[in-house]
């Protein structure tokens, strides 16, 4: 098994094991009159950076398999993890 294949497993089977526990909570949602999440401003700062071969190599394939899985998920109207 390839090291990005090992990763998605266990990032799939941590999310499996975490999902149960999670409350998914939006920032529009109101308890008692106020905001139940109150975050600061969002700032964003993007940084380019170079990769390695087998930096490239791994993001490369992880993209591809994020694309499959997004096709899937449009075709079946389901999202997959």
């Amino acid at each position: 098994m390839r090291e990005w294949q090992l990763y998605v497993c266990l990032c799939r089977r941590v999310k499996g094991l975490l999902g149960p526990l999670t409350l998914r909570r939006l920032k529009t949602q109101i308890c008692n009159g106020r905001p139940i999440v109150d975050l600061p401003k969002r700032d964003v700062f993007v940084e380019h950076v170079e990769l390695s071969e087998e930096e490239r190599s791994l993001y490369d394939a992880m993209q591809t398999q994020g694309k499959i899985i997004v096709s899937k998920s449009v075709v079946t109207s389901s999202v997959q993890y």
